[in-house]
């Protein structure tokens, strides 16, 4: 090894510079499904109900107030939360559920009325009266109660759906992940009463990225 020692390591750096090279054609995939085997049964079923019904990774914004999430103010950054995620390139407009786009269904004199949950041509001026009557339809709708708001009636969330072209590209979620911290930072400063969590596989995939 002494005497060819000159020959080892210009081999060695032969070799390291030529397997340098395609360093740059490296990819990271931070994405729950790289972990998965792409034959296995559970995977293909996944993939298969994605391109059925669109979108599986799902952002979550979780809103808590300290006492009573039925005000003007909490009703506001629901609203303002879920135009802001609608409008995004990022994310299905048709897939963001929160209190402001989900409708009601009642039964009333043998038909079923269904209209929105909330009256978003009032929004400005809810009243006390109001702001009770969507409390009453939310705990009487078992979809709503105890799962879109916490039963304790502090807490709900918002839920939007990535679109899959996005999802699966590193830097859109990146991308995607500042503009809402961005988003809920600023609520959060006008709103210091009210705590805004994020949650959500893309948000979980974005963060893993910054730290590979």
């Amino acid at each position: 090894i002494v005497k060819y020692r000159g020959y080892i390591l210009a081999v060695l750096l032969l070799s390291t510079g030529l397997f340098g090279i395609h360093i740059k054609d490296l990819s990271r995939n931070a994405g729950i499904s790289a972990l998965v085997p792409e034959e296995h049964p559970d995977y293909l079923y996944w993939k298969e109900m994605e391109a059925v019904f669109g979108a599986s990774d799902q952002i979550v914004i979780g809103i808590t107030t300290q006492e009573n999430l039925y005000t003007p103010d909490t009703i506001m950054i629901i609203h303002e939360l879920t135009t802001f995620l609608e409008a995004l390139e990022e994310i299905d407009e048709d897939d963001v559920i929160s209190l402001t786009t989900v409708n009601d269904m009642e039964g009333k004199d043998g038909e079923l009325l269904i209209e929105p949950l909330i009256d978003m041509e009032n929004l400005p001026v809810l009243d006390k009266a109001a702001l009770e009557g969507i409390r009453a339809k939310v705990r009487s709708n078992p979809l709503f109660y105890g799962k879109l708001v916490s039963l304790d009636e502090r807490s709900t969330v918002i839920i939007a759906g990535v679109l899959t072209k996005f999802s699966l590209d590193d830097k859109s979620i990146a991308g995607l992940k500042t503009k809402v911290v961005a988003k809920i930072t600023e609520l959060q400063k006008q709103y210091p009463d009210t705590t805004i969590y994020l949650s959500g596989t893309p948000i979980l995939k974005a963060y893993i990225s910054e730290y590979m």
